[in-house]
């Protein structure tokens, strides 16, 4: 009865051992990014290597996971839009009344590991955008972010969004 309890505590042992080396290979050591980056960088160029990414490159695989989770898009930069000069004799209609910015509301903003702010920004309260100073969506361009501020311009119009609540 003894050699039986010892054999059966000495394979419970080896079990809980097997375990405890698979949970760790298989969860605790499980990298998911690192095999997104690889499949992505694969998919937009299958001779690249890891040498050519930059810190930029690698901050922007990290967040992927996160803004899909959260549904926030990526955002390319966008040139400032340049109209034409107006006409010379401009015709006597009445102006249409000024148009109202979309509503927006800031999520959130971020301090980037190389330095630069990103801010997270809600738009008619649809979809969140990830943008940088300079980076645009639709007729909206980041011109500045701080602390705890964004500037937008929108057609000709700066707007102001703030963190802080405003008080009555």
């Amino acid at each position: 009865m003894k050699d039986f309890k010892t054999i059966l505590t000495l394979t419970g042992l080896i079990i809980f051992i097997f375990s405890i080396e698979r949970f760790y290979t298989e969860a605790l050591s499980y990298n998911p990014s690192k095999e997104l980056k690889i499949k992505e960088r694969e998919k937009e160029n299958p001779l690249s290597t890891k040498r050519g990414t930059s810190a930029t490159d690698q901050v922007e695989a990290r967040l992927r996971p996160l803004n899909s989770l959260f549904g926030i898009e990526k955002v390319k930069k966008t040139s400032p839009q340049v109209s034409p000069p107006p006409p010379a004799n401009p015709p006597a209609v009445t102006p249409p009344p000024p148009e109202t910015p979309p509503q927006l509301v800031l999520k959130g903003i971020i301090l980037e590991p190389d330095g630069r702010l990103r801010a997270f920004i809600e738009i008619n309260g649809k979809k969140i955008v990830s943008l940088r100073k300079g980076e645009g969506i639709e007729n909206l361009t980041v011109t500045d972010i701080k602390e705890r501020s964004v500037s937008l311009r929108w057609k000709d119009q700066i707007v102001e969004l703030s963190i802080e609540q405003k008080r009555r």
